[in-house]
């Protein structure tokens, strides 16, 4: 009796999109000499969002993501919540005690934006300043052509016989050999997401932390192995590995 176990090539898999696959860019600096165990209050900057993405011929979707705002809102939010022992503050909130304060200059000009004169103020009321940009948060199709593949498979063979003093032996043995296997035409999906931290030294600006993550997950866009999660689990966890590298957190 034969039985043929077929074993493929496991990065044969990966290029038919038969499993899903990951790809990660981590990038991360510190200004040593600053000393992030005196910090206090955080300023939090509004999230930017910026709709480049990491396709330049346009097709990413990044720009068509539903409610990609207050989703990823609710996923820092979620997140500030668990780094306790500081006061975190808003630029509305540092705009209105510098307004109402006696000690401000008539001649100062405090709008709503990041003016000169409100980056002089700050330091008053925070410590730090954190920016958050997202760069992609969004998925693209790829259409990739059928094609065949020369690949490796295990036949399970038994084996047996009569040594010369007379003793029957039996056993089983593995004999690679190679097929060629012909894989249709599909789509592949990417689900992507890109986040960057940057915190600077409200008394200097100069930048004391950067931190930037950027992943990429593609499958076959109809297989039974699609993530439904979309690229929401991907930034989440670009989120939870940036959360554990702040480098305030005591």
């Amino acid at each position: 009796m034969r039985t043929a176990i077929r074993i493929f090539i496991v990065m044969i898999c990966i290029l038919s999109g038969i499993f899903s696959t990951a790809l990660a860019k981590q990038t991360e600096w510190q200004e040593n000499a600053y000393d992030f165990s005196k910090v206090k209050t955080i300023l939090i900057m509004n999230t930017e969002f910026f709709n480049d993405g990491f396709d330049s011929s346009g097709k990413n979707q990044f720009h068509n993501y539903p409610d990609a705002q207050e989703k990823i809102g609710k996923m820092l939010a979620s997140r500030w919540e668990k780094v306790t022992g500081f006061h975190y503050v808003t630029l509305p909130y540092i705009i209105e005690k510098v307004k109402a304060d006696p000690n401000t200059p008539i001649d100062t000009a405090i709008g709503s934006d990041l003016s000169e004169d409100l980056m002089k103020a700050i330091p008053k009321y925070a410590d730090l300043v954190l920016f958050t940009e997202i760069h992609d948060f969004g998925w693209f199709y790829e259409h990739y052509d059928s094609y065949y593949s020369t690949e490796t498979v295990i036949d399970r063979v038994r084996y047996g016989g009569v040594t010369a003093d007379g003793k029957a032996y039996s056993g089983w043995m593995e004999v690679p050999r190679s097929v060629v296997v012909h894989y249709d035409a599909g789509y592949r999906i990417y689900d992507s997401a890109d986040l960057r931290f940057r915190i600077v030294d409200s008394r200097t600006w100069k930048d004391v932390w950067k931190y930037s993550d950027r992943r990429d997950r593609a499958s076959s866009a109809f297989g039974k192995e699609y993530d439904h999660s979309g690229p929401e689990s991907v930034m989440k966890r670009i989120l939870n590995v940036a959360f554990d590298k702040l480098p305030f957190k005591k």
